[in-house]
């Protein structure tokens, strides 16, 4: 008798194609006939020979099993702690269960760790893969707790951590020091805690020793017991096709590298014979290609995502607050970043923003998220128009959205004189001019649906002014895109350009934002929305949280940024930052800052930041401060608050208060 394996389930997507979602949240498509996959639904075995084939290969059918016992199996607990005595006593039901030092032939070996025990993790991995013995483990790391994986050797675990690391050095040295038994307390969770990480490996254990697949086969679970929070991370084995380990079993390192093609998922499990396309006959003729290209990567959609449309414009203000995460301008650590986006990710977070100034660009860090990412969308916040005509931003726009299969949300801005004219070595000139005018033939390019041309003060295409050859004619873009219109932001704060984002733009990118005072910020948004017809767009706000019971600190923490904004007088260059400062009732505490600023006075500068100032644009402080906070944001206009922080748990919890 064959059934489904536990975990596994099947649904149809909006195109009409099933999605088989596995205990791995692996998601795959199944093209398969509709009828023999609700057959499959309800629990029967549809008749189709190839199909129950694929499904068996691939674990989704299983065996039925013959009357199971577990009563005579033996499982060895080792470590003297919470988790592993509430890990004994759970299995002690099932299964016979020995404590102490390693020894005998169990069944299968469970070790609980407060602190990693790196060698002698090695030492037992040793053991039971000598005897072939199946063993489960978990250990402390800061405020987590991780589970497994089950079903991979701890030296392959140790080995893809040591290639991961930026300081593998420093990473041994630490394992080191702590298997020296020099460690720091270990925060053992609750009793409810426990249980939580006890259960998940009882799970497991019972499944193996049943014969089953474990649910937590192949992955690493992470419990935060004080945020309430469980993640899975898949581990595969680092094994080649033909058997030889890329682990040195005695040093538990990577001894040599190699991606095998057997390793990619399959993106199509079954496919019905009646969905094949035919071949062309050789002696056909190939015919000519009519069509825009596409990016080769572009035909190959992901299974694990399903392509999202951009917001719509008129939607935009009944929906609810959505929580994004902005990145840094100095180009983080990429070991640093990614588990906080992918945590993002899978949490729920609607959005995550790059940022450019003058060091990492705006475009890059996104291509490599995209790939390692599902559903969040992708933000520019922003890409400087001096840096980048418009048809080249409308190329890397394009090519972006292929590449995250519609997920881009696209922002603009002009930047500040000094880094136009310092940096990209053009001329600052009338940025609402500049900003409408780009838009316009980016609007073009983006539609894929003509020749562009455009006459204007800034941009002529063709161009025709000195210099040219006079031989130039409109050009189209040789792609075909996931969307011929990409919502597009504007980064704006003087109220010219505020104007023009709500005339315009899907979505407004304010420099700061006070909830309190919206009123006077938005005043020009709203000008520009009468001209336009509508009654709202994207208030998308980029700005700091910082959780700490020191509420001084962390506004002495953004002191010196909202000094460098406010501060600045320039002959001849308006600063806006000061303007909009002033605008919401600062003028005194602007006008301090700015005279500080003139006479070379910076840390007075940063003193006279008012708190007043910092409280209403940031959230700072302890967590119910922040939550009454997003009690506030709440209640304004923002649509979407991006919150630049690395406290993946604030992240989470401030998702949870928007909701």
């Amino acid at each position: 008798m064959t059934r489904l394996a536990p975990g596994h389930h099947r649904y149809p997507g909006p195109d009409g194609v099933w999605r088989h979602y596995a205990p791995d949240e692996q998601v795959t498509l199944v093209h398969a006939p509709d009828d023999r996959l609700r057959t499959l639904q309800r629990g029967a075995v549809p008749d189709d020979a190839e199909l129950v084939a694929a499904l068996r290969e691939r674990g989704i059918l299983v065996a039925e099993p013959a009357t199971e016992t577990t009563a005579a199996s033996v499982v060895h607990v080792l470590g003297g702690n919470p988790v592993a005595d509430l890990t004994a006593l759970l299995l002690e039901p099932h299964t016979k269960v020995v404590r102490g030092p390693l020894g005998g032939a169990p069944d299968m070996v469970v070790a609980c760790a407060g602190w990693l025990p790196d060698q002698e993790w090695l030492a037992v991995d040793r053991w039971c893969g000598e005897r072939g013995i199946a063993w489960h483990r978990c250990h402390a790391e800061g405020l987590r707790f991780h589970v497994g994986p089950c079903t991979v050797p701890y030296a392959e675990v140790r080995a893809r951590r040591i290639a991961a690391a930026r300081l593998p050095d420093e990473l041994l040295a630490h394992w080191t020091y702590l298997e020296e038994g020099e460690t720091p307390p270990v925060p053992w969770p609750s009793p409810g805690g426990s249980a939580v990480i006890a259960g998940l490996i009882v799970n497991d254990v019972l499944a193996v020793l049943a014969g089953h697949p474990a649910p937590g086969a192949g992955c690493q679970i992470a419990v935060e017991p004080d945020a309430s929070g469980v993640t899975r991370h898949p581990v595969l084995p680092l094994t080649e096709a033909g058997g030889t380990g890329l682990v040195d079993a005695r040093l538990g390192v990577i001894t040599k590298v190699v991606r095998e093609a057997s390793a990619i998922p399959a993106c199509v499990i079954y496919r019905h014979p009646r969905r094949r396309p035919a071949r062309r006959p050789r002696d056909r003729p190939r015919p000519v290609r009519q069509r825009p290209r596409r990016l080769p990567a572009a035909r190959r959609h992901s299974p694990r995502r399903t392509p999202r449309p951009g917001p719509s414009p008129s939607r935009l203000g009944a929906l609810d607050m959505r929580v994004g995460l902005a990145l840094g301008y100095h180009g983080e650590p990429m070991p640093e970043i990614l588990p906080l986006v992918e945590r993002a990710d899978r949490a729920g977070v609607d959005s995550v923003w790059s940022v450019e100034e003058y060091g990492a660009d705006g475009v890059t860090i996104l291509a490599y998220l995209a790939a390692r990412t599902e559903r969040i969308k992708l933000g520019t916040g922003i890409l400087q128009l001096a840096g980048r005509t418009p048809a080249n931003t409308a190329m890397t726009a394009l090519t972006l959205d292929i590449l995250s299969e519609g997920r881009l949300l696209l922002g603009l801005g002009v930047s500040v004189p000094w880094i136009v004219e310092g940096w990209h070595g053009v001329p600052f000139g009338k940025p609402t001019r500049r900003l409408r005018e780009y838009v316009e033939i980016l609007r073009k390019a983006i539609a894929c649906d003509e020749r562009v041309t455009y006459d204007g003060e800034y941009y002529r295409l063709p161009y025709r002014g000195p210099g040219a050859t006079g031989r130039a004619r409109p050009v189209k873009a040789l792609l075909d895109p996931v969307r011929t219109s990409i919502p597009t932001y504007l980064a704006a704060i003087g109220p010219a350009n505020v104007r023009l984002a709500g005339e315009i733009a899907d979505g407004w990118l304010p420099g700061f934002y006070s909830p309190e005072r919206e009123a006077i910020m938005t005043a020009p948004l709203d000008e520009g929305l009468r001209r336009s017809g509508r009654e709202s767009i994207d208030i998308t706000v980029i700005t700091h949280a910082i959780r700490t019971d020191d509420l001084g600190r962390a506004r002495d923490e953004l002191r010196p940024l909202y000094a460098a904004y406010i501060g600045p007088d320039l002959p001849g260059v308006r600063n806006t930052y000061h303007d909009l400062a002033c605008g919401l009732g600062f003028e005194k505490e602007a006008q301090v800052i700015r005279e500080h600023h003139r006479e070379g006075r910076r840390a007075d500068a940063v003193a006279a930041v008012p708190d007043a100032l910092l409280d209403e644009v940031a959230l700072l402080g302890p967590w119910a401060r922040i939550r009454d906070r997003v009690e506030v944001w709440k209640e304004s206009r923002v649509t979407t608050l991006a919150l630049i922080t690395r406290d993946a748990g604030l992240l989470e919890a401030v998702c949870e208060a928007a909701a």
